[in-house]
Formats: structure tokens, C-alpha cells, sequence
């Protein structure tokens, strides 16, 4: 079924309990004006790098991290049949990365690669849990530097878990990245987060109010 907020055909389409399609978490920030962005893609087409291309490398790769590390915490038995699009020996320093953080931490999972929708939006959460006897909700990442939007979508699941009824005590970004030797996690407790919750709040409701003026077609006529 095609979603009428992302035109992505792989895209997971999130639907509230009134059976009404929401936006993602990931499309809701979009809106936000990323100028880092702008100036990468000019960096790489100095470098004659498709940026299409590069983004379906990153992503398959952190698809591919993403459904390890979810087996590895699950305690499964791994057998994977490598498609050739990731490297073996690539992945394997990803995931070597993510057991070096395992096993230095007490990680006790909760739920993993859980979906969850609100009235207003869905996302799907990679890990909820105690880690270090503290119930953290936390986000898998195979990029090289810990952003600040990173945390504004970690605060859209934030605020759908405690609608649910969820404690969180802390939020977290952990880099899975081999190439970051230092300041690969970053947490932030609860009492220090409602900041990031109150901003994405209100753009969440910025999102809907663009959307509906977008929607009305008699609007969209009269505009010369």
C-alpha cells in the first residue's frame, strides 16, 4: 500500500488506533533545515560520488548492523548468508564494535525493534531496557559522529513510551562505528531531557498543520 507521506516503497507505513495513517518519526524531521547536508552532498560530487548511491550503501550497511546486533541481544544463533552488498570483513568490525560495548555493560533488553504508534506518529525503537541498571531507551548507529537530531527523534519515542505507560530514566546514541575510537555513546537522563520533548511536540504539530494547508486543494489553487 502506497503511504501518503513518503514516497520510499520500503518504507514502514505506521497506522494510529483510528486506523489513520501517521508519519513517521524519521519523516516528521525532515522538516528541519539540515545545512550539514547540503554541504556534504557538495563535498561528494567534488569527489564525482553519486549521493544516491552513497546513501543506499550507508543504509544497507546499517540494515545489515541493525538486524546483527538485534540477534546478537536477542541470543540468537546467527547465520547469516552474505548478498554480497556489505563486505564480510566490514560488517564484521561493526559488530566486533558492538560486542566490545556489550561486554563492558550490563545490557538487559526489554524489547527490540519494537513499533510503536501514537495519535500523531509511529517510529520503531531499536532497543528499550536496563543497560547499567538504568531503563534506557537507546538508538544503534553507524555513523561517525553523534548529531543533535539524532536525540529529537529519540524524544518523539521518549514521549510515545511514557504515553504507553514506560519508565525511562535515560536516553542514549550508541556509535557502532569502528572508525570512532572515543566518544562512541552518549546518554542523557530524563530530568534533562524535556527540552528535546517539548521541541518535538511542537513539531509534530507543525508537521500536521503544513500537511492539512498542503491538503486543500481550493487553497492550492488560489495561490498565483
Amino acid at each position: 500500500m502506497k503511504s501518503k507521506y513518503n514516497s520510499d516503497p520500503n518504507h514502514t507505513i505506521y497506522y494510529n488506533k483510528y486506523g489513520e495513517e501517521v508519519p513517521s518519526a524519521t519523516t516528521i524531521l525532515k522538516i528541519l533545515n539540515k545545512p550539514q547536508l547540503v554541504k556534504w552532498a557538495n563535498y561528494l560530487g567534488f569527489k564525482n560520488l553519486d549521493v544516491d548511491s552513497v546513501l543506499n550503501e550507508a543504509s544497507t550497511l546499517g540494515t545489515a548492523v541493525h538486524e546483527i546486533i538485534n540477534k546478537i541481544l536477542s541470543k540468537y544463533y546467527i547465520i547469516y548468508i552474505n548478498d554480497g552488498k556489505v563486505p564480510l570483513e566490514v560488517l564484521y568490525s561493526y559488530i566486533n564494535t558492538f560486542k566490545v560495548w556489550l561486554n563492558t555493560n550490563d545490557v538487559e533488553p526489554i524489547f527490540l525493534e519494537k513499533k510503536i504508534v501514537s495519535d500523531k506518529v509511529g517510529g520503531t525503537i531499536d532497543f528499550y531496557g536496563n543497560i547499567n541498571n538504568k531503563r534506557t531507551l537507546l538508538d544503534f548507529k553507524s555513523s561517525k559522529k553523534i548529531r543533535i537530531s539524532m536525540f529529537f527523534q529519540l524524544a518523539i519515542y521518549c514521549m510515545m513510551l511514557e504515553e504507553l505507560g514506560y519508565q525511562v530514566d535515560q536516553v542514549g546514541i550508541l556509535l557502532v562505528n569502528p572508525k570512532v575510537t572515543r566518544n562512541n555513546e552518549k546518554y542523557i537522563q530524563r530530568e534533562d531531557f524535556q527540552p528535546y520533548i517539548d521541541f518535538v511536540k511542537g513539531l509534530i504539530d507543525l508537521f500536521h498543520s503544513y500537511s492539512a494547508i498542503n491538503n486543500l486543494d481550493k487553497w492550492n489553487e488560489n495561490i498565483i
